[in-house]
């Protein structure tokens, strides 16, 4: 009991960010209850995950119910109204459901995982309880862009640090609220599930799931060398921060991405952040002024997935990555300097 107290001050004594942290860190194995309300639809899930790859995932709305498992580094998604099911493979971390499984794909907590890294929550600032949140609880607000857009996410911290509640808005997109009710041990445990679709259900027509890298994951650089043959030392270019940038031979926005890299480098060196570019589709590495790489193994590739170019990962100096942009047009200059300075040195709060 002395010691459950003493854990409970401790916890009382950190920053909102490094109680949930510590609280999301406390165990990788977890089964956790939740209700999502997006517009006028509730939806109940149950979720377990078991480290580092295990999972089972259950959501009922209106008698409507889905389930999605995932074992070693293959998926599964099945839709019980539809008897279908979509499979997956080559995932090494946890993932959620797919683009194809409709709403499932949005009810799935991505962030309790990001939120598990330190320093993940280093852009986050205390603001007051959106409308519908608790006053109680502390609430802190981190803005996240990738491929281009920006999300809020606002998440209420209880005194030992688990998450009670989650807004999440975004430009074109309907706010989806997450009430969390309980967070416990695994509600089944997926070491004894074997892979197997339902009986009588139709393999569903689905595209290649890209799971590229976002705003939370961990990068590992490996072995990168330029289009001559020589070692490109990315834990040193990563003294502050650096800028992956994809690119291709034949895209057609690449021609015009281009064109505004020196100015994307020239203001990021302020900064001291580097910019490295992995061109792709081509036998030799176009004259910059930054190092790059042909990714000839496709290693690089195989870790970062874009899918499609250009497309740039933002990575901080500990190798997190902290936001990113896809696509171009000629006249977006102006926001994708300001995005990748903004990620790197936050305005601050008014």
């Amino acid at each position: 009991m002395t010691a459950a107290i003493l854990a409970v001050l401790t916890s009382a004594q950190l920053k909102p960010a490094e109680r949930l942290t510590e609280f999301l860190r406390s165990s990788l194995d977890r089964g956790v209850v939740f209700v999502v309300s997006s517009g006028a639809r509730k939806i109940q899930v149950e979720l377990s995950f078991q480290s580092p790859n295990l999972q089972y995932m259950k959501f009922m709305s209106a008698g409507e119910t889905g389930q999605f498992f995932q074992t070693g580094n293959r998926a599964l998604f099945v839709s019980d109204l539809d008897r279908i099911y979509f499979e997956y493979r080559g995932f090494s971390r946890h993932v959620g459901p797919p683009p194809e499984a409709g709403i499932g794909a949005a009810l799935y907590p991505s962030f309790l995982h990001g939120w598990r890294n330190k320093g993940s929550l280093d852009s986050a600032v205390k603001v007051a309880a959106p409308q519908g949140g608790k006053e109680t609880l502390d609430w802190l607000m981190q803005t996240v862009e990738t491929e281009g857009s920006k999300s809020d996410y606002y998440v209420g911290i209880g005194p030992s640090g688990e998450p009670h509640q989650v807004l999440i808005t975004g430009t074109g997109a309907p706010p989806m609220f997450f009430e969390f009710k309980s967070f416990g041990w695994p509600l089944r445990d997926m070491r004894a599930w074997k892979y197997q679709p339902p009986e009588g259900y139709m393999l569903g027509n689905a595209p290649k799931l890209h799971r590229q890298y976002q705003a939370g994951n961990k990068v590992e650089w490996g072995k990168w060398v330029d289009g001559q043959g020589k070692a490109i030392d990315m834990n040193s270019l990563n003294s502050v921060g650096v800028a992956v940038v994809f690119t291709s031979a034949d895209g057609i926005p690449d021609k015009s991405f281009a064109s505004a890299l020196p100015d994307l480098k020239k203001s990021l060196e302020k900064l001291k952040v580097k910019v490295v570019e992995v061109h792709l589709d081509s036998q030799s590495a176009p004259k910059r002024d930054w190092p790059v790489t042909l990714d000839e193994d496709g290693k690089i590739s195989a870790q970062f997935d874009p899918p499609y170019t250009p497309y740039i990962f933002f990575v901080r100096k500990d190798r997190y990555v902290i936001g990113g942009w896809a696509g171009y047009g000629a006249d977006q200059k102006a926001k994708l300097i300001k995005t990748a300075n903004d990620l790197y040195n936050p305005p601050k709060e008014e």
